[in-house]
């Protein structure tokens, strides 16, 4: 017997058979080509037992017994012609890498791909198609054997009932979460009110149910607005069409269709909301895309959806792309496909957006992605939870579908962010006010919210890391309200949920209060200088603002430092900075004997100068109405 460099026996031909075995060998094709399996793997065998190298009958053998669904009974015969003599049938080497990729053995499926890649001309038609398939088992093979944690926790009974719920979406401050309930074949919105993992009250929305299906759905980051799916209305543009509801004191609105813009006669469905709800992404069958769903996106410009653009070639691919959630990050995209290379049908991808555009798509891993279809996926705010639905617990063992959570993969997170909630109410007597809201990164000067509260005076807006922000509320007949807001990555976990005391701008009133003294909290000098910086413009714009409007008003503007240095000098600053400030406006057009200036140096802490906090409070400019 020779043996080959695998360490295989030389395979022996039927034509050195003798010619007994050659009848038998006959007589089990026969057999085979009848589809009497039984009887011809029988005289296979037996021929086997006394020529174990034989490799037509290992080929008919395996044949055979893939035919009659016994694949695990064909692997042996596979290999011996794959590893021994696979130029005698290569198709042996792919059907095992198919047989190995189905049993989730990575490793066996990536050497079987690559060993029928060897016996594949550069110009053979499946050339693309194995080069293809060796990349997807190369990745498989990474991701099985490089699983991410992955430790599932099914969120309460209060959510998770004996019926389906799915497709979780969380306000900003994670207190509510809408989600699906299906009931007989009925899908209805549910409302959970939470507190932290608490879940004090689950209710239907009964103004937003109708008979028909509701689901598929965003919210707002302030709860305040929901778009959602629902077919087979009587105003539907197709058969599946978004839908939009605004949240009032009284409930949530009669629901809209968004138009003709966003709706086709193709299905529309799955939408998914940035945070600062300029841009909504939805998936659709509509035509112009690159396969059969897609995901597009369209820009709210004046009140107005634009036309709906394509996301591009590097999310969508010729199958299906759906389920899009965009973080509230703005730049972090999570989808399903069932055509990038993934571990089954539904993998569940993630792409950051680079130069305002997405590229590079990820795949969440093994065992988040599994050989089944993945459901879609939300992630919190902080970015360290995913959510999503499963008909498997923990432990895989099956029931209804529930909604759970897990950590997320560091590398998988999207940039952490927080949110800033904000209530005007007037200061005398406690009442709501609607207010105009503005919010400008410092840095750059650029405006990034310019917007109304509601009705109950209220505005929720997501703010990032390492940024500075200029924050002005005013109303009219009021005072305006300044903050300065800086997330720092050590304090991203921690929201501002403020309410802003507005005072009525009587001036008379207004001298009398003692506490009348306004921070101007956007007023940046130079360390230990008077000169101003540019970010210091829309505050000193403000103040112009305020004395053109009210020509009959006159003003103080006092200056502050904290403690570190000698009182004259201390003194001498906050007087100089004063003036910088009133030169400001004073060279915007505002006459000089309106505003008056003054340096109290640190004789007013409002802080402890014992810390750099307390001393950054204390170093302040402050205006009064005179």
């Amino acid at each position: 017997m020779v043996l080959s460099s695998t360490g295989y026996a030389q395979s022996v031909s039927i034509e050195q058979l003798n010619k007994k075995q050659k009848k038998t060998f006959q007589k089990a094709k026969e057999d085979y080509q009848k589809k009497n399996y039984g009887k011809s793997q029988e005289r296979l065998l037996k021929i086997l037992e006394k020529h174990p190298d034989v490799i037509e009958v290992h080929a008919i053998l395996a044949k055979s017994y893939l035919d009659n669904k016994q694949g695990q009974q064909a692997i042996k015969h596979l290999k011996f012609m794959c590893d021994k003599q696979a130029d005698f049938d290569p198709r042996a080497c792919y059907t095992l890498y198919k047989i190995f990729d189905k049993q989730q053995l990575y490793s066996e499926a990536k050497h079987y791909i690559n060993r029928f890649d060897e016996f594949i001309d550069d110009k053979h038609k499946l050339k693309t198609r194995v080069h293809n398939e060796k990349k997807l088992a190369s990745l498989r093979d990474s991701l099985f054997n490089n699983p991410s944690a992955f430790d599932p926790i099914r969120l309460g009974a209060k959510i998770n009932s004996q019926d389906l719920e799915y497709l979780p979406a969380f306000t900003a401050d994670e207190n509510t979460l809408i989600f699906t309930r299906r009931l007989s074949r009925q899908e209805d919105f549910y409302e959970a009110k939470l507190d932290g993992d608490s879940i004090i009250s689950v209710t239907e929305i009964s103004t937003l149910n109708t008979p028909l299906d509701e689901g598929a759905h965003c919210i707002s980051p302030d709860g305040k607005l929901i778009i959602f799916t629902a077919c087979n209305r009587p105003d539907g543009k197709g058969n599946c069409d978004l839908y939009y509801s605004q949240k009032t004191s009284t409930g949530w609105s009669k629901s809209k269709n968004l138009g003709s813009t966003i709706n086709t006669e193709a299905w529309e469905s799955q939408p998914s909301l940035s945070a600062d709800g300029k841009t909504l992404y939805f998936a659709s069958t509509r035509g112009g895309g690159f396969g059969k769903k897609d995901i597009w996106k369209s820009n709210l410009v004046d009140r107005r959806w634009t036309q709906p653009e394509n996301l591009g070639e590097y999310i969508n691919t010729k199958g299906n792309e759906a389920s899009p959630f965009i973080h509230f990050d703005n730049q972090s995209l999570y989808f399903r496909s069932d055509n990038h290379p993934g571990m089954g049908g539904f993998d569940i991808f993630y792409s950051q957006k680079k130069d305002n555009e997405f590229s590079e798509v990820i795949n969440l891993g093994y065992p988040i992605n599994t050989q089944g279809d993945e459901g879609a996926l939300s992630v919190s705010l902080n970015g360290d939870y995913a959510y999503f639905s499963s008909d498997q617990d923990p432990n895989g063992d099956y029931r209804q579908l529930d909604i759970f959570k897990f950590k997320l993969p560091k590398h998988l997170r999207p940039q952490a962010v927080s949110y800033v909630k904000l209530k005007s109410v007037d200061a005398e007597h406690n009442t709501t006010l609607r207010s105009k809201v503005n919010l400008l990164a410092l840095d750059s000067g650029d405006t990034l919210v310019s917007e109304l509260t509601d009705i109950d005076g209220e505005l929720l807006f997501i703010t990032k890391p390492e940024i500075k922000y200029a924050l002005h509320i005013d109303a009219d007949g009021y005072l305006f309200h300044s903050e300065h807001v800086h997330f720092k990555e050590s304090n991203i976990q921690n929201p501002i949920d403020k309410k802003v005391l507005l005072k009525k701008l009587i001036p008379e009133e207004i001298a009398s209060d003692t506490t009348s003294n306004m921070i101007l909290n956007n007023i940046f000098f130079e360390q230990g200088s008077a000169t101003l910086l540019d970010e210091s413009k829309f505050e000193i714009n403000k103040l112009y603002d305020l004395l053109t409007n009210r020509p009959q008003l006159s003003i103080t503007i006092t200056g502050h430092t904290d403690n570190i240095g000698d009182e004259s000098s201390n003194n001498k600053l906050s007087l100089d900075r004063a003036i910088s400030v009133k030169n400001a406006i004073i060279a915007l057009g505002i006459t000089e004997n309106r505003i008056q200036t003054e340096g109290k140096g640190e004789s007013e802490p409002i802080a402890d100068n014992d810390t750099e906090e307390g001393r950054q409070k204390n170093r302040r400019t402050e205006f009064r109405i005179n």
